[in-house]
């Protein structure tokens, strides 16, 4: 019978049943196995019992010593982070494990298109559990519901019993941790009405299925000509930012394609005073001309104070405002994870907002084995918006810190031959700084198979904005697709180099030719060539300035709230 291991870390993780524990060795290296007392005793040697005890030893010295990184959330950085320490990458004495409530996390920047069908629901998941598989990382599939801080151990939840328990937690011990939990919908439990009547953008994947389900509602009613559905469609966005805006447009096109026979209104509402002010003059004109011709109503300085099953009780400029609504989406901005609350009660630093804090290492500023990236962290001294594009741009610093935080306290340890060095012992380690992008391309979905560009001060529309859309979302989805992963062999480089660096080449067009390229809205622009001049005007001033007076010249363009979820 064989010997059980005495190690914490092996004992803990191997009671993980339920919740689902994917776990997946590292290949190409063998477990260590304690030989059974049956095959200890068909070999016995002089002293047999002297090298049994030595083996066991050095068992679980080599138990001890193994490091293990935890990853809570399967964010867009973190999925670049499960395939960089990938089992031919990483260290042979590093474990890591992926915790995440949901087997797929949504991509963000393709939900929008497939709200007006261009895509189908899969495809806008990333699968986890393939990828973990691939990367020979453990996957469990449960809810983390608390993270201690000082032990260093994550609580999940465990599936209820037969007895009927169903408060079980198991833990997980770590060395080094680091959250993508992305956020919650700001405001849906301090408005009457809102959880219960409309549909928040977040969770992703529900977005997308209740919208389903609710036009599909609509057409049965009116195929078996139920009287409410004599009435036309009244469609409410809450949020004026990007995600509202491409909310609006998507669902416009959307019920007008299914429901051609019905007057459908898409009403967008606003707390300020005009959409996207962080935009240039000609990026908000040719953003507010697209919506008045797609007939979108836009109502700004609403302050929704209730909703009921078919109205908002709304001030609007100041005036008491009820509007009728069919179906309401509440897209709001992001508000803080709950876990993340949590863990700012136990004395991690986090702003006031419940966003953790951060230095521009993404390592947290009260504990340094403590790392986060995505919508739920806040960089000290360097705000950012919560958009994707910030997540998918940390994933390569992420990695790159991760592994030297690890490798630093592999050093430690053995230099000091204890197991776990101070904080103060290994704070000092180089880290890289993450420098986000003051600009970046905001690629708008318009739900009638264009899309809306803005950067440099500039706005460009049309099938080829949403092409290029398109190509830059599927390409970074193929990633992480099992049937994209490459055969891994071992000794290769982590890599961190950034999802897009090697998809556009710079353009062969002088600066007047790529002006009057960038200009165009015909179906007959080459999205490839666009881009080409795009990335070339952001790796070139002169060549982007020179493009510029062609087309205008430079409008000043203001740091603002969040505008989009894709970047290039």
């Amino acid at each position: 019978m064989p010997v059980p291991l005495r190690d914490s870390t092996a004992n803990a993780l191997r009671v993980l049943s339920s919740p689902s524990v994917h776990r997946h060795h590292n290949r190409g290296q063998v477990p260590l196995r304690r030989p059974s007392l049956l095959q200890q005793s068909a070999h016995l040697e002089p002293h047999a019992d002297e090298k049994t005890f030595q083996q066991s030893s050095q068992q679980q010295q080599q138990q001890q010593q193994q490091q293990h990184l935890v990853l809570v959330g399967g964010g867009h950085a973190h999925a670049q982070v499960i395939k960089a320490l990938n089992w031919a990458s990483r260290p042979s004495d590093l474990k890591v494990t992926l915790i995440d409530q949901q087997s797929a996390a949504s991509y963000s920047g393709m939900v929008p298109g497939c709200i007006y069908q261009r895509y189908t629901p899969d495809e806008t998941l990333l699968h986890l559990q393939p990828l973990a598989e691939w990367a020979g990382i453990d996957f469990v599939h449960a809810k983390v519901v608390d993270i201690d801080l000082e032990q260093k151990l994550v609580r999940v939840a465990t599936s209820p019993t037969t007895s009927g328990d169903a408060n079980r937690h198991q833990t997980i011990p770590f060395d080094c941790i680091s959250i993508d939990i992305g956020s919650t919908s700001r405001g849906l439990d301090d408005t009457p009405g809102a959880r219960e009547f409309t549909i928040p953008t977040r969770p992703i994947s529900k977005l997308v299925e209740r919208i389903d389900r609710s036009i599909e509602e609509v057409i049965r009613d009116d195929e078996a000509q139920q009287p409410e559905a004599e009435a036309d469609p009244r469609v409410v966005v809450i949020g004026g930012g990007a995600a509202g805006v491409e909310l609006s447009m998507a669902l416009n096109g959307r019920f007008r394609s299914q429901l051609p026979n019905k007057n459908t209104q898409v009403t967008l509402l606003d707390a300020g005073t005009e959409l996207l002010p962080g935009e240039s003059q000609r990026g908000r004109e040719k953003l507010q001309q697209i919506m008045r011709e797609q007939g979108i109503q836009v109502i700004h300085q609403s302050q929704v104070q209730e909703l009921s099953e078919n109205r908002i009780f709304a001030s609007i400029d100041g005036k008491p405002t009820i509007i009728p609504y069919s179906h309401c989406v509440w897209a709001t901005g992001a508000g803080a994870h709950p876990l993340a609350y949590r863990l700012q009660q136990k004395g991690l630093d986090a702003t006031k907002h419940g966003w953790i804090r951060v230095n521009q290492h993404l390592q947290s500023t009260s504990h340094p084995f403590v790392f986060a990236a995505g919508d739920c962290c806040s960089i000290d001294n360097l705000p950012t918006p919560k958009a994707g594009v910030f997540a998918v741009r940390a994933g390569p610093v992420l990695i790159e810190n991760l592994t030297a935080y690890l490798q630093q306290l592999r050093r430690r340890r053995a230099n000091s031959g204890v197991m776990s060095p101070t904080d103060a012992e290994i704070e000092k380690v180089t880290l890289k700084k993450y420098v986000p992008q003051s600009d970046f391309l905001k690629l708008l979905v318009c739900g009638d198979g264009r899309a809306l560009g803005l950067r440099f001060g500039q706005a460009f529309h049309g099938k080829w904005v949403m092409e290029l859309k398109d190509k830059i979302d599927t390409n970074f989805m193929d990633l992480f697709r099992r049937e994209h992963l490459t055969e891994l062999k071992a000794g290769e480089e982590y890599d961190t180099s950034q999802y897009d660096s090697k998809m556009a080449a710079k353009t062969t067009l002088d600066p007047k030719e790529g002006a009057e390229l960038l200009s165009r809205t015909d179906d007959d622009v080459d999205y490839q060539e666009a881009w080409s001049v795009i990335r070339t005007m952001a790796d070139s001033e002169d060549y982007r300035e020179q493009v510029l007076s062609f087309m205008g010249g430079t409008q000043t363009q203001e740091e603002s709230e969040p505008t989009s979820a894709v970047a290039a």
